[in-house]
């Protein structure tokens, strides 16, 4: 018996026996005209009869309409007017569940053979009798149950309609409630006509004008992506709203439908639709739901986007039309227009370098990742620019795994260190990670790789994994910023095509992990004798993966303490779960929780244990004893809730509790540390300073209302408050006790009382924190020494139930504070920033520029002001007084700010002087400081000069500080300055770089091949040009030997000779010396753009290449000589390239 005869014999427990035994005749009648077939993971049922005349479809085969957007696998099962059925696959994550289907076996089907086949919402798992309706709105989906046969016939299902999953799709929608009366099944519906019965198609004013789409010469590289051919207006009447749902554009001009790649219609910058086929010179955009409405009483302006074919000839002409109203489809609205509605003629250009973006290798992800990691790389996509430089606006990754769109948070691109765009909060409904990078794109210089990472936070997900594509060329935006086009990503060296890119495999998410730890709200101190209702200890329990359930756990007692506790209780979330039972002492109790401990993926539960303050058998503690309560190592007694395996609890300890008898109890809280030298309570001056700090505990029995506190002196001769501090605060939060007391005295162990304006009252068994505050004097004593300033001796306190004397101490000794340490003063360390630049070259002309960066770090007692810096410039080259070269000296702070005024000129002695700064340094912090100056133009700039900046000591002729409490100037030990200086940045008319331009190539050998080619640019904005003199360039080959030919050309293939080296034998691994060379060559600077193309020819062929022979060239640091034009003729031979060496492509034989 079939599973839906299975599902209908079983499940009907409302049907009489009599409709079901019609039922059985009918099946076996109905299913003798069936066949199952099974594709490893669906079992499509269908009838064997012939079906319409529409585009032959198998059984399972994947199709997509030509809305370019929902996929459906169909089953032919002819019905009325129907060929068959077909499911829409919900998306991308749906779509993965199967391992057998494949993104690259959808077809595209036109709009007749979609609607030929009716789609069906319904679908059961194979092993699972019940039947589910899967009802779509939008990104999200809900099952529903058919609860019985009379609701399933009831609604007009067929039960060849019912198509079978597999358990991960039955189980990943969410359950509605279930259908048990006549629902309108949720068929294919009729497109509701638009309400409107008027729209005016019009050509926009602002639709693109003439001009030129770009294609590359090379026919194996991308030509021009999203040229905007013409931009439409749509006016809707203001009788009602329009809904477009076809659109027909023509093809114009002296072109054939192949020069056409994909076609977009653009809202703004919305994409509505995609078309990557045309046919008869028209690209038809259709979508049943609509392809964009048109309010009523407005106008809409849609764009038509091309992506031109690759390898097209220059010289087409191309021009896109809606060319009759016939060719608008908008419900029953009438459409009308002055026809044909044209847009300009673009015609093509080929260029030998448009740019290119490519991805020169395979995105990589990890294998398998552990959940509860932050920031963890989730996929690498590796981009890299060639011929030109390329400005990416804009990224799509679409995930094809399994993982709930919840297990994965925070997504990042990272280039690096440095973010790209802004964190996605999630994955999209439709399985999509998109960023935008329109307002800060990301640029690749031509020949440089980026490897980018996209990161996430895993939440959850144990047992599913997850695959981080790129599915479209449309998915990445990228401009050629030299000819400002956009340009489409390369995915694969076939004409027009894009390879999706994608890891290898799926990484999967491993099996969930459990932490346990001690809350930081779990108590310290004392505890109240005898209280009954104590918490002693509060653990975290976090998972991640997966959601985890705790079984049991094991508790003991430990501390100096014998006894144990009594009535112990665990709560979770407020409710006590288990039983209540004493914790021995040194032994182990279980409690167990059956299923009221479950711990959801991603969530951090807090666990409390309360229990009475007495011994196992009810006795009370001894005063003064400690107690603690900590959880011990479990034994399979916790369990994943996903991928089913048990782990153990790990052993954690409470903290350490103190038992204190009478009605109020008092300790040092723990919440102020005891001062020491390395991080001292403050220096001489400051004011609000915490110097003790004491907590006090009400007892058991009841609440206690507190109406007095005193304090003391150390008893210790030299001690007395008053040798260092005045205005003695007490406070509880922010809330003051009592009054302050300005005067302190000298004397030892003299008492200080304070009497809040109205009673405190402390809840019973709860903590009150009493913090003492004071000001230092300037004049302080005791500087530079440890020891105990304040002793809590009395609290005066009553019973707010009994009126009983509930006063601390009753017979317990006073109790001191924490110990204080006083610094002298402040402390500064100045060392060079991690982030100086390294040495380089510097234009004439430039602005600024950072020439050094240094780091002042100052010390935990006090903030430091630095009112005074001067820096040093320590010249060379070719001069040593050439203090011209500089100018407009500024220094800024770490958040851009300027600090002092701007220096325009270095003394004579070549030092540059900032004083009267406001700069101040937080204590125990770091400030990195910037200098940034102008190079000046000649000849008040000296070429070939040297300049390299420096704080060159801690004397007050350098490095004028002073503590910002204490006001005391630094010197002698409190202040350092340690290597700080930056490197030699060295001064030119004009500056020579070199850049790669030509990609590698594969391809047989030739007489006068081109093997390299190489951009020189003069940079200098001061307009300055220079003179190559001189070239040297590297080889590296595996070629054979031969007699071979290496010439170097200016400006093109053909153009001047500069240079001849004739070898015989083994291919030179350098070429200093050439048989033959021209006259230099000029660059003009063009405002720092003027730049010569020179072209490095070989005759290869002389070496008959082998397979997987490989020839490539450099330019190395020294690898060209120049002059920068300097009058003088003094700088004649200049051999410093900044970036070298520059590596040129690699030909493969």
């Amino acid at each position: 018996m079939s599973a839906v005869a299975r599902y209908l014999m079983e499940n009907i427990p409302l049907t009489k026996q009599a409709t079901k035994k019609k039922l059985r005749q009918f099946l076996s009648i109905a299913l003798a005209f069936t066949t199952t077939v099974s594709l490893s993971g669906f079992a499509l049922l269908f009838a064997v009869t012939a079906s319409a005349a529409v585009t032959p479809l198998s059984d399972g085969d994947l199709v997509r309409g030509p809305d370019g957007i929902k996929v459906y696998i169909v089953k032919p099962s002819p019905h009325g007017t129907y060929a068959g059925w077909k499911r829409h696959i919900f998306n991308p994550a749906v779509f993965n569940m199967y391992g057998h289907l494949k993104w690259e076996s959808i077809q595209s089907i036109d709009l007749e053979t979609e609607n030929a086949y009716q789609t069906s919402d319904l679908y059961k798992e194979l092993n699972d009798p019940r039947v589910y309706s899967l009802e779509e709105s939008g990104t999200s989906a809900v099952k529903r149950w058919i609860e019985n046969e009379a609701a399933f016939l009831a609604n007009g299902y067929s039960w060849s309609q019912i198509f079978t999953v597999n358990e991960a799709e039955r189980d990943y929608y969410v359950s509605g409630s279930p259908i048990t009366t006549t629902v309108t099944p949720p068929v294919t519906p009729p497109v509701t006509p638009a309400t409107g019965t008027g729209l005016t198609v019009s050509l926009a004013s602002d639709t693109p004008s003439a001009g030129s789409v770009v294609v590359d010469s090379t026919t194996s590289e991308k030509a021009q992506a999203m040229a905007s051919f013409l931009k439409l207006n749509f006016a809707a009447g203001s009788d009602g709203d329009v809904t477009v749902t076809t659109l027909k554009i023509k093809r114009l001009g002296i072109s054939a439908d192949s020069d056409l790649g994909n076609v977009y219609l653009y809202d703004g910058n919305t994409r509505l639709a995609e078309m990557t086929n045309i046919s008869s010179t028209y690209v038809t955009f259709t979508n049943s739901a609509g392809l964009f409405t048109v309010s009523k009483g407005s106008t809409k302006s849609v764009v038509v986007k091309v992506d031109i074919a690759d390898g097209i000839n220059a010289g087409k002409t191309i021009a896109l039309s809606v060319n009759s109203a016939s060719d608008v489809t908008a419900g029953s609205a009438t459409v009308a227009g002055s026809y044909p509605v044209m847009g300009s003629y673009m015609t093509t250009a080929q260029v030998g370098d448009l740019g290119q973006l490519t991805f020169p290798t395979t995105m990589t992800a990890p294998s398998s990742v552990d959940p509860g990691q932050n920031g963890l790389e989730v996929a690498k996509l590796y981009v890299k620019a060639n011929d030109q430089k390329i400005n990416v606006s804009y990224l799509k990754f679409t995930n094809v795994g399994s993982i709930a769109a919840a297990d994965l948070a925070n997504f990042k691109l990272m280039d690096g260190a440095t973010q790209l765009g802004s964190t996605a909060s999630a994955i999209a409904t439709d399985g999509t990670v998109v960023f935008d990078l329109s307002s800060n794109p990301l640029s690749i210089i031509a020949g440089q790789q980026k490897n980018l990472s996209l990161t996430a936070d895993v939440i959850s997900g144990t047992s599913r994994n997850f695959k981080f594509t790129v599915q479209r060329a449309s998915d990445v935006i990228a401009m050629d910023t030299n000819y400002g086009v956009y340009v489409k990503p390369s995915g694969a060296a076939t004409t027009n095509s894009f390879a999706v890119q994608q890891p290898a495999a799926s990484t999967d998410i491993s099996v969930g992990t459990l932490t346990v730890s001690v809350d930081p709200a779990s108590p310290t101190g004392n505890v109240a004798k005898d209280y009954t209702d104590q918490e002693f200890a509060r653990f975290n329990f976090k998972a991640a993966g997966e959601a985890i359930k705790i079984s049991s756990l094991d508790a003991t007692s430990s501390g100096g303490t014998a006894g144990g506790i009594n009535n112990a209780k665990f709560y979770l979330d407020g409710t006590q779960i288990g039983s209540t039972a004493d914790l021995a002492a040194g032994a182990n109790t279980t409690f167990s929780f059956g299923n009221s401990f479950i711990i959801p993926a991603g969530v951090t539960k807090s666990l409390v244990i309360k229990g009475e303050v007495k011994t196992a058998a009810g006795g009370s503690f001894t005063a003064g004893g400690t107690i603690r309560v900590d959880l011990v190592t479990g034994s399979a007694n916790a369990q994943r809730q996903t991928s089913l395996g048990t782990l153990n609890t790990t052993a954690v300890n409470g903290n350490t509790l103190t038992v204190q008898a009478g009605a109020l109890s008092v300790a040092a809280s723990t919440g102020l540390a005891n001062a020491t030298s390395a991080n001292p309570s403050a220096v001489k001056g400051a004011n609000g300073v915490k110097i003790a700090s004491f907590a006090l505990t009400a007892g058991s029995g009841e609440a206690v209302s507190m109406t007095q506190i005193v304090v003391q002196n150390s008893g210790s001769t030299g001690l007395g408050l008053g040798s260092d501090f005045q205005n003695l605060t007490l406070k509880n939060g922010a809330t003051q006790i009592g009054n302050a007391i300005g005067s302190l005295s000298t004397t030892a162990s003299n008492t200080y009382t304070f009497t809040p304006a109205n009673a405190i009252t402390i809840s019973a068994g709860q903590q009150y924190i009493v913090d003492v505050y004071a000001d230092v004097l300037t004049g302080a004593s005791n500087i530079s020494s440890a020891y105990v300033a304040v002793v809590l001796q009395s609290v005066t306190a009553t019973g707010v139930s009994t009126a009983t004397d509930a006063s601390y101490p009753s017979t317990s000794a006073d109790i001191n504070g924490q110990q204080i340490y006083l610094a002298a003063g402040g402390n500064l360390t100045i060392v060079a920033g991690s982030d100086t630049p390294i040495a380089q070259l510097r234009s004439m002309g430039q602005t600024g520029q950072t020439l050094a960066t240094f780091k002042l770090t100052t010390g935990a007692p006090e903030a430091i002001n630095v009112t005074k810096l001067v820096l040093t410039d320590t010249m060379g080259g070719s001069s040593t007084a050439a203090t011209g070269s500089v100018t407009n000296l500024k220094l800024f702070k770490s958040n851009g700010t300027q600090i002092g005024s701007t220096v325009v000129s270095m003394s004579s002695d070549a030092k540059a002087t900032f004083d009267g700064l406001t700069f101040q340094i937080a204590k125990d912090q770091a400030e990195t400081i910037t200098l940034k100056s102008d190079i000046n133009g000649y000849p008040n700039g000296v070429s070939n000069s040297t300049h390299t900046f420096s704080i060159a000591g801690s004397s007050t002729a350098n490095v004028i500080a002073a503590g910002a409490t204490t006001g005391t100037q630094l010197s002698g030990a409190s202040i350092v300055v340690t290597s700080a200086a930056g490197t030699a940045q060295s001064v030119y008319r004009s500056e020579l770089t070199v850049a790669n331009a030509m990609t590698n190539m594969t391809g047989g050998a030739g007489t006068a091949q081109q093997i390299g080619k190489y951009t020189f640019t003069n940079t200098s904005p001061g307009n300055y040009s220079l003179t190559v003199t001189d070239l040297d360039l590297d080889l590296s080959t595996t070629l054979s030997a031969g007699t071979g030919t290496v010439v170097i050309k200016k400006d093109s293939p053909s153009g001047t000779t500069l240079a001849t080296k004739t070898f015989n034998g083994a291919v030179p691994s350098s070429i200093t010396a050439w048989d033959a060379t021209s006259t230099s060559f000029t660059i003009d600077a063009a405002n720092g753009t003027g730049s010569v193309d020179i072209y490095v020819l070989a005759n290869t062929a002389a070496f008959t290449p082998a397979a997987a022979k490989t020839i490539s060239t450099s330019v190395s640091a020294t690898g060209a000589t120049w002059n920068d034009g300097t009058p003088s003729g003094a700088v004649n031979n200049v051999t410093n390239i900044d970036g070298a060496p520059i590596y040129g492509a690699t030909i493969t034989y």
